[in-house]
């Protein structure tokens, strides 16, 4: 089957140095993805499809909360793929840029859900080596996900990737020996995580470029701007940072165990109990609203499924701020029915015995269903373009 078949382009969601990312809806499953394609104008260079081959073995390797996965990877007429699946939510760039910084919970809750990803990573020999607040997806259900391991590297691979002297990520976020084109580390990750939990706490970075220097040559040269000349934080939460950051490879923590060990301790001295998901979903409410935190559209379910969005006030406010926040524009809702029986949902966090339905209004008139089953969370998707009423049929996750 071609792509062209298999694969329904819906838009443009990202466009980087050596490729384009597509939101697109996969055939015959419904399902939607990101579709990541590498510019045909590159596909004659040796090294960057290596690259782009070795970034889908990387990913698929890899079963984690806190990381994207990939579904597949394929070639057609010289043109390279990778099917990913298609995280909803905002990057933490953005988080940052609209908060200015988070609040000092917020930024440890989300440093250990990042932790943790990289740790798993790690501990398969995989090395990011391009961390950055960009690649980092705050979910709608309050997770995060990391993305992007397009210049990872496999720790044990006998053919490097990169020619000796030459570093791969971006500047501000790389420690001193990948800038210098040396061998990378789990140490070189927990340089950049570093870099990420500063920014999250100060909303600016440790390393900025000035009228004297770079930000390269500051990190090269070990000049670090102290966390407490942005924001006053306790002393433990400022060592842990610093250290993270320091110039020598042999003072960073070792691992990602250690990170998380320093970080569970922090929250446990300053607070006691954290609710992850709540920390995280506050924040989000604190960017956009509570409207724009994502609700269910329905009331609970009582003894049977047959439910109509919330009357016309509400749902059209909840839809023109989510739109005007999380997309910048405004696509109408139409009645939806939900037919289906299932024992034990989850919504938002809570379980419920009776039935209850989650219905999340997505870009361009496009549904997600969310509902648990067996313990395990499935996520069904349903357009609704072009259609006055559509019924949903919930049955072994399809939607009719």
């Amino acid at each position: 089957m071609k792509f062209r078949d298999r694969f329904k382009i819906i838009d443009e969601i990202a466009r980087g140095g050596m490729s384009v990312v597509y939101l697109a809806q996969q055939q015959p499953l419904g399902r939607y993805v990101a579709v990541k394609h590498l510019k045909r104008e590159l596909t004659e260079d040796e090294e960057l499809v290596k690259r782009f081959a070795r970034e889908a073995e990387i990913l698929a390797s890899l079963r984690h909360r806190n990381i994207a996965r990939i579904y597949e990877f394929f070639q057609e007429r010289g043109d390279l793929y990778i099917v990913m699946e298609y995280v909803e939510g905002i990057p933490l760039s953005k988080l940052i840029h609209h908060l200015k910084h988070l609040e000092l919970k917020e930024a440890l809750i989300i440093g250990v859900q990042i932790a943790r990803g990289l740790r798993y990573a790690h501990a398969r020999g995989i090395i990011h080596r391009d961390l950055k607040p960009s690649n980092i997806i705050i979910t709608e259900d309050g997770g995060v996900k990391i993305l992007d391991f397009g210049v990872a590297h496999l720790d044990e691979a006998t053919e490097l990737l990169t020619a000796p002297g030459v570093a791969l990520g971006t500047p501000s976020y790389m420690s001193p020996e990948q800038l210098r084109g040396e061998r990378v580390s789990e140490r070189s990750d927990v340089f950049a995580f570093g870099v990420v939990l500063y920014e999250m706490i100060a909303g600016g970075r440790p390393f900025e470029t000035d009228e004297t220097s770079t930000a390269s040559e500051k990190i090269l040269r070990g000049q670090l701007t102290p966390l407490s000349h942005y924001v006053r934080v306790p002393s433990a939460v400022e060592h842990l940072v610093h250290r993270c950051l320091s110039h020598h490879i042999a003072r960073r923590p070792e691992t990602f165990n250690e990170v998380l060990a320093d970080i569970y301790c922090i929250i446990q001295q300053l607070y006691g109990y954290l609710p992850e998901e709540d920390v995280i979903l506050s924040c989000l409410s604190r960017m956009h609203g509570p409207a724009a935190v994502m609700t269910p559209v329905f009331p609970r379910a009582r003894s049977r499924i047959s439910h109509h969005v919330w009357p016309a006030t509400r749902w059209i406010c909840s839809v023109l701020l989510f739109s005007l926040f999380m997309w910048g524009a405004h696509y109408r809702r139409i009645p939806v029915t939900i037919h289906g029986e299932f024992s034990r949902l989850k919504i938002n966090g809570q379980v419920f015995d009776k039935v209850v339905s989650n219905v999340v209004y997505l870009t361009s008139g496009v549904y997600k269903l969310s509902f648990m089953r067996g313990g395990e969370r499935i996520d069904i998707f349903c357009d609704t373009r072009g259609k006055e009423k559509m019924d949903v049929f919930i049955d072994r996750g399809s939607c009719m």
